[in-house]
């Protein structure tokens, strides 16, 4: 989960500074500018998953920060729409950065709470490595549409579109695999549910 969320999210950050510079003529200060207020959005996100209880089931918490994640993303290209502000991309990254700032310690806390106690270390460090990895991955795939962009004379919006878009359903893939969060007994009860 951390790694999918964190492979949307940042993959998708990256870009943006980039976007603003190259195709709306913005000074590098201002465009950065940007990513500065995800700070103060992805606090918000954690100061209110801070209020649920600890021993509470997670995953719905997740399942929500990663749909905000998902319809931030996909609003971002609206910053490159000519007729628009292109500063309007800061409501989108804000409100991406709350999703963040839900999901992000709430999986902490769902894999520390569903964790035998000498295995919590373990599972921890894999929280890293996973969103490390993942995120690395999908910075290089990401990489490689833009620099073929520009090999083919170019970025224009629509290379923009294609990274923020592909960002999108990554975090679309998070939110549908965070039901996956819940205890083994809660998904059987559920399933069993249904089938009866």
């Amino acid at each position: 989960m951390r790694g999918i969320l964190a492979a949307a999210f940042f993959g998708g950050e990256a870009f943006i500074p980039l976007s603003l510079v190259d195709q709306r003529g913005l000074t590098v200060m201002t465009a950065g500018l940007v990513l500065s207020v995800s700070a103060i959005g992805w606090w918000i996100g954690s100061y209110t998953q801070s209020r649920i209880p600890e021993s509470a089931d997670r995953s719905r918490v997740v399942r929500i920060g990663a749909l905000v994640v998902c319809v931030s993303l996909a609003t971002l290209p609206l910053c490159l729409v000519p007729t628009l502000p292109p500063m309007i991309c800061t409501a989108s990254y804000f409100v991406g950065s709350i999703g963040m700032g839900l999901s992000f310690p709430s999986i902490a806390v769902q894999t520390l709470r569903l964790s035998p106690e000498d295995e919590q270390g373990k599972n921890s460090a894999a929280l890293q490595i996973g969103d490390a990895i993942l995120s690395s991955l999908a910075l290089g795939f990401m990489g490689a549409i833009h620099s073929s962009a520009i090999a083919a004379g170019g970025a224009t919006p629509r290379t923009y579109d294609t990274i923020w878009w592909l960002a999108a359903c990554i975090a679309l893939v998070a939110a549908v695999v965070a039901a996956r969060m819940r205890p083994i007994q809660a998904r059987g009860r559920i399933g069993a549910l249904t089938t009866s």
